[in-house]
């Protein structure tokens, strides 16, 4: 019961609300993205992200939960590897630099 409750909170709770505000729009601001191309951008990959989430994290923290204590960072940190990776891919895909003027203004490129 607390190992499923756990895990419903972070797929649930947790995890929509950092990819949403950090993971996902993070990476676009960087790269000097529109507030408009941020919101699609958030629009188009949470469910994808979500369901990665849940293929990677469902398993790994049932793991974790039920691993003892000495051994949950090392599991942990293993499922990192993989979710790191997939995150990268998801966030970063087809995000096209663009000049700062248009950073957050929804600016024209202008040249």
């Amino acid at each position: 019961p607390r190992t499923m409750s756990c895990i419903i909170l972070e797929q649930f709770v947790a995890s929509p609300v950092i990819f949403a505000t950090w993971d996902i729009p993070f990476p676009a601001l960087m790269n000097n993205e529109s507030c408009q191309r941020i919101t699609s951008l958030v629009h188009g990959r949470i469910g994808r992200l979500l369901m990665e989430n849940a293929k990677v994290w469902t398993i790994a923290n049932v793991l974790i939960y039920n691993m003892p204590l000495e051994w949950r960072t090392a599991v942990s940190n293993v499922g990192n590897i993989f979710w790191n990776a997939i995150i990268s891919t998801v966030t970063t895909e087809d995000i096209v630099a663009t000049t700062p003027a248009q950073h957050c203004q929804g600016t024209a490129n202008q040249e």
